[in-house]
């Protein structure tokens, strides 16, 4: 293999790593920060609005963010070594400790699951009670987005996508709120489940460092797998997996939006409800 090949190969990698990472993955990740962010707005927000009741409602979200965590670490085979799923006055801090080896390439990967796990499952889970539980056309404007999988090649088609997403929010909260829905019990199950699994999304710093580590790896994994495709001239296995990937990435994108919509949604309506309670209170 002489210099040249190599060279070849090495921006060829680079090349398809960047198009997997930001064409495919790019969106996922671009909702992952969303998911976190309206969490953290939807915390304070129900928590200013609803005081020390906020402890007791929300207890459920607090399982469900360690139990994702622990589920996540099962899965790439993580040792969990302790799990505190109920505060004390010994163990304050729910948590989930659990060991790896640096060496194992599957633990590796897991850490960027792991530390994600709660918006994961916290997306899953809203996406299945509403899919259950309300109308289905709630989900009409979800299945008519398009999620590109060469955005990195077109800054149209990364406005697109954002387009894309901000219009899909709007007509799924514009769902949300049909008249029908406020007469209906099933939708206060979903309001109070949405709620819960909403802020259970919320990720703490040691999350998020953990999963950046993780995330650099899956980079350093793509990148070497795409090398071996180009040295080994299997290039319409390259086209296989951008096709392949491209679609799980769209449905998993499509869930989070809904995801968001929901967040922003009660988001709004605990702003409003706060602001109410205020100006009463003085």
């Amino acid at each position: 293999m002489g210099e040249v090949q190599l060279l070849d190969g090495i921006l060829f990698a680079i090349q398809n790593t960047a198009n997997l990472i930001f064409g495919i993955i790019g969106p996922c990740i671009v909702l992952i920060i969303l998911i976190y962010v309206f969490a953290r707005l939807l915390n304070q927000a129900t928590q200013t609005a609803l005081g020390r009741v906020y402890c007791v409602l929300y207890f459920p979200g607090c399982v469900i963010h360690e139990l994702s965590h622990a589920f996540f670490a099962l899965i790439f085979g993580h040792k969990i070594t302790k799990i505190v799923l109920v505060p004390s006055v010994f163990d304050p801090q729910p948590r989930v400790e659990h060991r790896f080896n640096p060496r194992n390439i599957i633990h590796m990967i897991g850490a960027f699951f792991i530390s994600t796990g709660p918006i994961i499952v916290s997306s899953a889970l809203i996406y299945l009670l509403v899919r259950f539980l309300l109308d289905g056309d709630i989900f009409a404007p979800i299945s008519e987005m398009n999620f590109s999988v060469n955005l990195i090649e077109s800054e149209r088609e990364i406005l697109q996508l954002l387009t894309s997403l901000f219009d899909g929010t709007k007509k799924v909260i514009a769902n949300l709120i049909n008249p029908e829905n406020f007469l209906n019990w099933r939708f206060y199950i979903v309001f109070y489940a949405g709620a819960v699994l909403g802020t259970a999304a919320e990720l703490s710093w040691e999350d998020i460092k953990f999963g950046f580590f993780g995330f650099l790896f899956l980079l350093l994994i793509t990148f070497v797998l795409n090398l071996l495709l180009f040295l080994t001239y299997n290039f319409e296995m390259k086209d296989e997996i951008f096709e392949y990937a491209g679609r799980y990435s769209a449905s998993i994108s499509s869930i989070m939006v809904f995801t968001v919509a929901i967040q922003f949604f009660l988001w709004s309506i605990f702003k409003v409800f706060a602001a109410i309670w205020s100006f009463f209170r003085r």
